[in-house]
């Protein structure tokens, strides 16, 4: 989904309107977005970004994981 699905729904919402996208994820849509960011994919094509009922919290992932997140949403602004 992240490699090929997301990329092409963007892709193609942005050949029709020319804009970029307002993008809402729920649960496996989140997952999927932050994938897709976080390899720094769509990023060009995104204004604004809505995440909601993530699969994960930032509580329940290991010390490495949880710092690897602290520095992608600090370089998110």
């Amino acid at each position: 989904m992240t490699a090929y699905d997301l990329p092409a729904a963007f892709q193609y919402v942005n050949n029709q309107t020319g804009q970029k996208l307002h993008y809402v994820g729920h649960s496996l849509g989140t997952l999927t977005a932050l994938a897709a960011f976080s390899q720094e994919k769509l990023l060009n094509l995104l204004r604004s970004a809505a995440l909601l009922s993530p699969i994960a919290y930032l509580g329940q992932i290991s010390p490495f994981g949880r710092t690897a997140a602290d520095i992608f949403l600090a370089q998110v602004t």
